[in-house]
């Protein structure tokens, strides 16, 4: 698990290559608009923006699609996570046998009755 430094850390590059890819594909497209591409090198600048521009397309949806959901996700596990680890059991066993009953009627709250240890 990262520290919130790390993650901010990695957020901050991510977004970084993230615009920087998309300010080439502008860059590239706009060129090839403009310039007079000679015969022999179409194919393969139109290959390379074809590459540039799919490699544009994961990114978006990292940080806008399920990744990034996934993401928002993990950090509510890890903050629920993390305030279970510091509470207090709702629920004490009984110390002689260890045993607990939780009845929860429907619309009510929880009803703890020791285990009946009767023969």
């Amino acid at each position: 698990m990262t520290t919130p430094a790390a993650s901010q850390t990695l957020n901050r590059v991510g977004s970084s290559v993230a615009i920087i890819m998309s300010l080439m594909l502008g860059a590239a497209i706009g060129m090839l608009s403009r310039l007079d591409i000679p015969a022999a090198n179409h194919d393969i600048l139109l290959v390379l923006v074809t590459a540039l521009a799919t490699n544009v397309t994961q990114i978006v949806s990292y940080f806008f699609g399920s990744s990034s959901s996934n993401k928002s996700k993990d950090e509510t596990i890890s903050a629920q996570a993390a305030t279970i680890a510091t509470t207090v059991p709702a629920v004490v066993p009984n110390t002689s046998t260890g045993d607990v009953k939780v009845d929860i009627p429907a619309g009510a709250t929880a009803q703890v009755h020791a285990k009946d240890t009767a023969p």
